[in-house]
């Protein structure tokens, strides 16, 4: 039973990382790179964004081990429904965490850098505001990492325990 739990959380994680490409390319700078390279502010910006999606499904997988554990010990019967409702649940909250982290460090750079609009910035290859915008959503998702291990871990179905305390 150990290789099919790896085997559904290798493909939940896949499910993970393409929920994120696809949330990603409704970001405004990459929807209208259709027919352009993209430069390197632009980069430095898209690979920031994919590392922070990164950080916050990390931490979705080992909740996601815990809760196949859980259920399987729990409703043997009907296990993959409830995982997938699990998993599920989890996914869709840690997308929303990101979105949440991109849309605060964005409100955060206008704060501190004024009300540049980002899309000129990005496409004027301005690397030090990427640089910025990149490391203010990096060190906002770091500090929200550990908040949402705490968010998921809630997600996984308890295990009663009677006369423990």
């Amino acid at each position: 039973m150990h290789i099919i739990k790896y085997i559904a959380i290798a493909l939940w994680s896949l499910i993970l990382m393409a929920m994120v490409l696809a949330v990603l390319r409704l970001h405004p700078f990459i929807r209208r790179k259709k027919e352009k390279d993209i430069n390197v502010s632009e980069g430095i910006y898209a690979t920031a964004l994919l590392i922070s999606a990164a950080l916050i499904m990390l931490q979705v997988v080992p909740n996601l081990g815990l809760a196949f554990d859980v259920l399987q010990k729990l409703s043997p019967q009907k296990f993959w429904i409830s995982f997938l409702e699990t998993g599920s649940v989890m996914a869709v909250s840690a997308l929303l965490i990101f979105l949440l982290t991109v849309v605060v460090a964005r409100w955060l750079s206008v704060l501190v850098a004024g009300n540049r609009h980002p899309l000129i910035e990005l496409d004027a290859d301005h690397r030090g505001y990427a640089l910025f915008r990149a490391g203010l959503l990096l060190g906002l998702t770091i500090l929200v990492a550990g908040f949402s291990g705490a968010v998921f871990q809630l997600m996984v179905p308890e295990i009663e325990l009677p006369f423990y305390r």
